[in-house]
């Protein structure tokens, strides 16, 4: 699906019985780095006809470990649906930044330049070191159509050349050689699902419920994680302090937070989050004018 914001949104590839109704949801924000499916087969159609898929089930690995590079097929954008990721085409100018360290020595980063190539985690590949070693990969993004609606994402964690051998169903392959095993990178991936209207509001002077996943990538294991959130009604500039969030039964988590009248703020919601699993995986989110108020 191409929209008018430069923006390509994919979904999950399914197999549809006969009779099978799909329904799907889109759009729900904020828009964050997405844990996405990235398929080898690609199918193109014109109105003459023509295109094929000949295996349109095979994946790559999302953010794996092979040897010492680090391949990875992350799109910057995805909102509430699992497997729904957004991309902005070459032809547009994609406000991404990304830097990458290694035990904090800063080894990759890119620069915004309008008109120019920029670094996203987009098959990108990543030097690591041939010893157990902590990384920190941080990518900032700007919102299609509202260069100031920035979200940061920051994550920190181990990785080994002993790590276990991904398990991987037989149509997703390792990356860049997928003829070699390779390992997950244990990435953590905030993933939201919050009751906004169409114009991505909620009301001011209430309470309001902010619910939240935070999950691995496709066919890892599942990480246990504690997390945090803090709120800010003025672009960042001031935080609340950080409020535990409540694990619920079906996996997600929930903080209730209290939106004050409209006229304290700037008409809009910033959220900050962390969460870290039991073996001190990281991810700390900032996401700036993460949706609006309204009364």
């Amino acid at each position: 699906m191409n929209l008018s914001d430069c923006t390509r949104r994919v979904g999950q590839r399914q197999l549809i019985e006969p009779g099978a109704v799909l329904e799907e949801v889109w759009n729900r924000s904020p828009l964050v780095p997405a844990a996405n499916v990235v398929y080898l087969d690609s199918f193109t159609a014109s109105l003459s006809g023509g295109g094929s898929m000949v295996e349109p089930l095979t994946a790559a690995c999302q953010a794996c470990r092979q040897g010492n590079v680090a391949q990875l097929m992350m799109a910057p954008f995805g909102d509430s649906q699992p497997g729904h990721y957004y991309y902005r085409p070459a032809y547009c100018v994609e406000a991404c930044d990304l830097s990458f360290r290694r035990n904090g020595e800063l080894v990759v980063t890119s620069e915004i330049a309008h008109g120019e190539y920029v670094l996203t985690p987009y098959a990108q590949q990543l030097p690591l070191l041939p010893e157990p070693t902590w990384y920190e990969l941080e990518i900032s993004t700007a919102r299609p159509g509202d260069p100031t609606a920035v979200t940061r994402t920051v994550w920190t964690f181990h990785s080994s050349p002993d790590d276990q051998v991904a398990d991987l169903p037989p149509q997703v392959h390792c990356a860049p050689d997928p003829d070699q095993p390779c390992a997950f990178l244990p990435l953590l991936f905030p993933r939201y699902d919050l009751e906004l209207d169409l114009d991505s509001r909620a009301m001011a002077n209430e309470r309001f419920p902010v619910v939240f996943r935070v999950d691995s990538q496709h066919h890892a294991p599942p990480a246990l994680v504690t997390a945090t959130l803090a709120v800010s009604y003025d672009s960042g500039a001031t935080w609340s302090d950080p409020i535990p969030a409540w694990s619920r039964a079906d996996g997600s988590f929930i903080v209730s937070i209290p939106h004050p009248p409209l006229a304290e703020t700037d008409g809009f919601v910033a959220l900050w989050l962390q969460a870290t699993d039991r073996a001190g995986n990281a991810v700390e989110q900032t996401i700036i004018r993460a949706y609006g108020l309204t009364e």
